[in-house]
C-alpha cells in the first residue's frame, strides 16, 4: 500500500507543478495584452492633449489636511513553547487520522523543493490536491482515503520497537504479499513512513 501511496503522492506533486507552470504562462499572456492596451491608451491621451488649449494658471490649492501620526510599532508576541511529549506508547501514537505533510515532503525530495522555489504557488496547489487524502490507522488496520476513487485497506502488526521508531508489517486486503516499513516518530503529531529497502519516504502529520 505505502509504495502505491508514495507513487500517487509524487504524481499529485508533479500535477501541481505542471498546473503552476500553465498558470504562469497564462498570466504572462494576460500581462502582454494589458501592456499593449496601455500603450494604445497612452497614444490616445497624447493626441487628445495636442487638441486642448493651454490652461491658465491653476488656482492655489487649499490647505492640506495634516498627515496622520505614525502608529507605534507592535511588539512581537512571545514564541509558544513546544508541546511536551504525551508519554503514550508508539503504538498508541500511531493510531488516528493522518494527512500528507507537504512541507516535509518537499524537504525530503530535493527535486520537488527546487521546483517549489521556482514556483511558490506549487506548495499551495499540492496542499489543495492532497488536502482530502487521509490515512486512518486503527489498532491493527490501515485505510487510505482520497488517494483513489476506492479506499485502500490493509492490516498490520508490529514486528519490533526501538526508541522513537517501530517496524511494522502490513498486508493489503485480499492479497497475500506483505510489506515491511519503519515508522519514525518526529513528534506525537508527525511521523515518517519508510518502506523497507527503499529510499522513498512518506511524511505524515496528524489531522
Amino acid at each position: 500500500m505505502i509504495r502505491r501511496l508514495v507513487t500517487i503522492t509524487m504524481i499529485l506533486g508533479l500535477a501541481a507543478l505542471v498546473g503552476c507552470k500553465g498558470g504562469d504562462k497564462s498570466k504572462a499572456k494576460e500581462g502582454e495584452k494589458t501592456e499593449k492596451s496601455g500603450e494604445k491608451a497612452a497614444e490616445g491621451d497624447k493626441a487628445a492633449e495636442g487638441d486642448k488649449a493651454p490652461e491658465g494658471d491653476k488656482a492655489p490649492e487649499g490647505d492640506k489636511a495634516p498627515e496622520k501620526a505614525a502608529e507605534p510599532a507592535k511588539t512581537a508576541e512571545p514564541a509558544k513553547a513546544a508541546a511536551a511529549p504525551s508519554g503514550k506508547s508508539n503504538h498508541d501514537k500511531f493510531q488516528g487520522d493522518w494527512g500528507i505533510d507537504v512541507e516535509r515532503m518537499m524537504a525530503l525530495n530535493p527535486k520537488m523543493a527546487e521546483a517549489a522555489k521556482a514556483n511558490p504557488a506549487m506548495v499551495e496547489q499540492m496542499q489543495k490536491a492532497m488536502g482530502a487524502a487521509t490515512i486512518s490507522i486503527g489498532k491493527d488496520s490501515l485505510v487510505a482515503k482520497g488517494f483513489k476513487p476506492k479506499d485502500d485497506k490493509a492490516t498490520y502488526k508490529i514486528l519490533s520497537e526501538k526508541g522513537n521508531s517501530m517496524v511494522i508489517e502490513s498486508k493489503d486486503e485480499g492479497k497475500e504479499e506483505v510489506e515491511k516499513m519503519t515508522v519514525t516518530f518526529e513528534s506525537d503529531d508527525k511521523i515518517t513512513l519508510t518502506k523497507d529497502g527503499e529510499d522513498e519516504k512518506m511524511p505524515l502529520k496528524r489531522k
